[in-house]
């Protein structure tokens, strides 16, 4: 519980010093999500980051991020086409990655 108040307490005080805006997000997957919105000189930016861990055997684990930030115009319709882009893109990325380690560490080629 402490752990969860001091998240949101540090999440308030970048929100407050910076003007930047995180929200956090789990998929059907269980990966986390997160996209940051930016607004500034008329313009926003998407940000997207995937992350995955992959037991790789012998108590080891091999660690897979992708991420990609795009600029958008502010308005909520082009933040979506912008944010679904994104997505597309980290989820085509992540998976290309994810399926380079399986087969590397145990043969395996989908994810």
């Amino acid at each position: 519980m402490a752990a969860k108040k001091e998240k949101e307490r540090k999440k308030e005080e970048i929100q407050e010093t910076t003007g930047q805006e995180y929200v956090y997000v789990n998929t059907p997957t269980d990966e986390k999500r997160w996209e940051r919105l930016v607004r500034g000189n008329g313009l926003a930016k998407v940000r997207l980051e995937y992350g995955m861990t992959i037991n790789i055997g012998n108590y080891q684990s091999a660690r897979v991020t992708v991420g990609v930030e795009l600029p958008s115009e502010p308005e909520d319709e082009k933040l979506q086409e912008t944010y679904e882009k994104a997505v597309k893109f980290v989820e085509e990325k992540i998976k290309v990655e994810v399926e380079a380690i399986r087969q590397r560490y145990h043969g395996e080629v989908e994810i």
